[in-house]
């Protein structure tokens, strides 16, 4: 009985402790698929809205038409990281998003006034 306990437990620490592990090996400056994967399932890493201004330049055609966009983040405390995040169509240039963020792992974006940005992000993006 001990063995099968000591067994679930190590496969519970293994399977929790793998996103944790690989969060913190995959290199920050990597915004590929597989660092987003890794944080999304951290359990560490919370979720958080980070905001940004569009801009033609970090916009990206891929080969079945979405547009891949790379830039910096702000989060609401005015402290910023690089991202990665698909759009459906090339997004309009000087808009702000909001976009729904767990570390690198970007789960959905929508459109937000200037007036909406945390203050500290409106002092930084303007």
């Amino acid at each position: 009985m001990k063995k099968a306990i000591l067994l679930v437990a190590t496969f519970i620490l293994f399977i929790g402790g793998l996103p944790v592990v690989g969060s913190a090996l995959t290199p920050s400056t990597s915004n590929g698929g597989l660092a987003q994967q890794w944080d999304r399932f951290n359990l560490l890493i919370p979720k958080e809205a980070v905001y940004l201004k569009t801009a033609d330049r970090y916009g990206q055609i891929q080969s079945h038409g979405d547009y891949l966009y790379t830039q910096e983040a702000y989060r609401a405390n005015g402290t910023h990281y690089q991202i990665t995040f698909q759009a459906p169509q090339k997004l309009k240039t000087n808009h702000y998003l909001k976009l729904e963020a767990k570390g690198r792992f970007i789960s959905g974006w929508a459109a937000v006034n200037q007036a909406d940005l945390p203050h500290k992000v409106n002092s930084i993006i303007e």
